[in-house]
């Protein structure tokens, strides 16, 4: 087996299992954390800081909703056992970058790993961020391409693969869906709060040895929970999510 083709299929392997892998840069944050607060900071430094890192992760979110909301079914989908495209979709963000939601997903990751300021944590989560989705890019595009052949060519050709080309933008083939996006985002919002609080927590036991759950600790993890739970209700026991076509 050629080297590309080994790359390949390992990529093929990650995509079954891109929706957990991920998050095991979890594990790398809190050691990170560990580390970086074993000398006690201010509470307003620490919460200045905190609010940023998550504005950075929900700036992810944003993004990747943005992407949702515009795509048509059989694209920029979560399934895992194999690779599936219905048509390929070269408009509103994938018209200026091939892999737009891996790029959200670099800015939600980012955001949790610089709440450490744990240098050494944020280079192991960015070094492995990239070795993962590099891999999970060859075999889509190797997919993408034995499907849609020149149609295909043509739009690597002018569209980046990571950095996106703003000059290159074409309005989206279809309307915002805010339903689209409540239908596929909701996990993603709900673990992005309770992981902050989460890291809240360890930092706080680290160094005080005491778990603190101020009022807006509270709140967040409130806010998580209710999203959750109402819109995980709407998908399963409603259609009222359900959008033709999305």
């Amino acid at each position: 087996m050629t080297l590309t083709n080994q790359l390949v299929a390992s990529g093929q392997w990650l995509f079954r299992r891109r929706s957990y892998l991920p998050w095991t840069t979890v594990v790398v944050v809190l050691l990170g954390l560990r580390d970086a607060w074993a000398i006690d900071r201010a509470e307003t430094a620490t919460l200045t800081w905190e609010v940023l890192c998550l504005a950075l992760s929900l700036c992810g979110l944003v993004l990747r909703s943005c992407i949702v909301g515009t795509t048509p079914i059989g694209t920029s989908g979560r399934n895992v056992r194999e690779q599936v495209a219905f048509s390929l979709n070269t408009t509103g963000f994938y018209s200026i970058v091939r892999h737009p939601l891996y790029l959200a997903n670099l800015l939600i990751v980012f955001g949790l790993v610089l709440y450490s300021q744990s240098v050494w944590a944020m280079t192991i989560t960015l070094l492995s961020f990239w070795l993962f989705y590099e891999r999970i890019m060859l075999a889509e595009e190797s997919f993408l391409a034995r499907k849609f052949g020149e149609h295909f060519e043509h739009w690597a050709s002018v569209v980046p693969a990571f950095i996106p080309a703003l000059a290159n933008w074409q309005r989206p083939s279809l309307a915002f869906s805010w339903r689209a996006v409540l239908k596929r985002e909701y996990n993603g919002f709900a673990a992005i709060l309770i992981l902050f609080v989460l890291m809240d927590f360890a930092g706080s036991w680290w160094v005080h040895q005491e778990i603190v759950l101020s009022g807006a600790r509270q709140g967040m993890l409130a806010v998580a929970l209710f999203v959750w739970l109402t819109l995980r209700s709407l998908r399963k026991y409603t259609r009222w999510l359900h959008v033709e076509g999305r």
